[in-house]
């Protein structure tokens, strides 16, 4: 599924040292309604690795993105998925 796919790439962001766009993919995962329980499980262990490299501050602004989207329709968030370099 795509939200599966997103936690993949949410992996890849972090091995790539894009911290906050890697927890930005993790935590629209863990948010929406149709994510499977194993995209649940990724995205919730990508959390756990990626906030602590995170300032308290980015981790909010995350996090309150995330929440400002959750009444929106979930196929118009859009992530940067440009490859870096």
């Amino acid at each position: 599924s795509v939200l599966n796919a997103l936690v993949t790439l949410s992996a890849i962001r972090a091995q790539q040292k894009l911290y906050t766009s890697a927890l930005e993919m993790a935590l629209y995962v863990l948010q929406h309604p149709s994510s499977t329980q194993d995209a649940k499980d990724r995205a919730e262990y990508m959390r756990r690795e990626l906030e602590p490299k995170l300032t308290p501050h980015e981790v909010e602004t995350i996090q309150m993105r995330i929440q400002s989207n959750s009444s929106t329709d979930k196929s118009a968030f859009s992530f940067d998925t440009s490859l870096p370099g």
